[in-house]
């Protein structure tokens, strides 16, 4: 539970059985509103995640009887099952195996096509039935990034280029070439964005280094946004496309995109590594190197702390509702309900089940299902309106990487270090 009291933040990021609240700068822009800060150790509580360790299964098979009366099937994509199989499984719809590592899966807007991105810089396109499609050398090196556009797919690469790709033709329509950094994350706004000049329009935001560049759905470059002098290491959009949102350090940034003014700062003196906003707008969120996450009232700046994660908090997902925040910097997946009030004052909600740490979090675009994926091969299918309620599973025989739900339907493609691909 959060309570309020006057810890020093240097005490911000240690464990321990009880949860406090403690000072916080504010956030630049607010109307002066005094700004209220909580945390909770390791997300619930150190008793509770020592219990839970000790009855997490050692072995993949272990893990089948561990999970029951839910199913799992353990995946050999390099061979036959050998292990006992239960009935009830998460069993894929059809498999495929990419040139290399994937590093990233994306799906298109209206579902009909499955992009992964390897580390090798290959591009590969399947089609929604498992069918092969184009395979590209995209990239000279790996590619950190994907985002769809309703006329085609961006990638974005360890060689320092952003290019843009549709059915026209083999080679990249559109290319960028930073000089100094890699491309490391893309965030389509699905929504109009107001320009200072021309018609309202889409745009796609792309990290690079210590800049924003925003292009339009045809590859086009039409501005750069310099922030502030530290490394960009997260960009997500306001659910109406209004206002972009980056992380970094000393907090997040919001961003004005029609003319690239900076309009805010959610401020902590540390660096950011993941940022979120909530489907309704609500909250913004980033994900700390000091094993933290930390909440803020979009509108007011209200700020709220949450330390005691096992690592840095790199997977955040929220619900379609905008009730549940789901985040990851460990083994543990942690809920915190942000409906009514707010998380201040509730116990987050542990879903233990994995036994190594979280590669990729995905809630289901239209239902309250979170799909975890961890690097010791488990694929777990959570209720995260339910008590700690497994729905389905599935277990790789390699890491995961990479998780991606499909806008159009129930499917869920995962992805493996190995380049292993199954579509559920």
């Amino acid at each position: 539970m959060y309570s309020r009291s006057k810890a020093s933040p240097s005490a911000s990021s240690s464990r321990a059985s009880t949860c406090s609240c403690r000072p916080s700068p504010t956030a630049s822009g607010s109307p002066g509103r005094r700004k209220r800060t909580s945390s909770s150790s390791s997300a619930a509580s150190s008793t509770a995640r020592r219990s839970t360790r000790a009855s997490r299964p050692a072995s993949n098979r272990d893990f089948c009887s561990d999970i029951s009366p839910f199913a799992c099937s353990i995946l050999h994509f390099n061979g036959p099952v050998t292990a006992p199989v239960k009935t009830r499984r998460l069993a894929p719809r059809w498999k495929a195996a990419a040139a290399d590592y994937i590093t990233a899966l994306a799906w298109s807007p209206d579902g009909q096509h499955l992009a992964a991105a390897t580390g090798a810089g290959t591009l590969e396109i399947f089609q929604a039935d498992g069918t092969p499609g184009p395979k590209r050398p995209a990239h000279s090196l790996g590619i950190e990034c994907l985002a769809w556009t309703p006329s085609g797919l961006f990638t974005g690469g360890q060689d320092k280029r952003l290019r843009f790709w549709d059915d026209s033709s083999p080679a990249p329509r559109a290319e960028y070439l930073d000089a100094k950094c890699w491309v490391h994350r893309l965030a389509w706004s699905g929504h109009p964005v107001q320009s200072a000049s021309g018609s309202p329009a889409p745009l796609l935001a792309a990290a690079c280094g210590k800049s924003i560049l925003l292009c339009d759905a045809s590859g086009a470059v039409i501005r750069k946004i310099s922030g502030p002098a530290r490394t960009i290491e997260d960009a997500c959009w306001f659910p109406n496309g209004d206002i972009l949102l980056t992380a970094g350090y000393g907090g997040l940034q919001a961003w004005n995109p029609a003319d690239g003014s900076h309009l805010r700062t959610y401020e902590w003196p540390a660096a950011l590594w993941s940022c979120t906003w909530s489907p309704d707008g609500r909250w913004v969120t980033g994900g700390s190197q000091e094993n933290a996450v930390h909440i803020w009232e979009a509108q007011d700046g209200a700020h709220m702390h949450m330390p005691g994660f096992e690592g840095k908090v790199r997977h955040q997902a929220w619900s379609p509702d905008s009730r549940w925040l789901a985040t990851a910097g460990g083994i543990d997946v942690i809920l915190w309900d942000c409906s009514g009030k707010g998380p201040e004052g509730r116990q987050g909600k542990l879903c233990a089940a994995h036994a190594e740490p979280l590669a990729a979090l995905a809630f289901h675009p239209r239902a309250n299902h979170l799909a975890t994926a961890c690097s010791g091969g488990r694929l777990i299918l959570w209720n995260a309106d339910g008590e700690d309620e497994i729905l389905a599973a599935a277990v790789f025989d390699q890491p995961l990487t990479a998780l991606a739900w499909s806008p159009a339907d129930d499917r869920l493609a995962a992805a493996t270090a190995q380049g292993a691909l199954a579509v559920f």
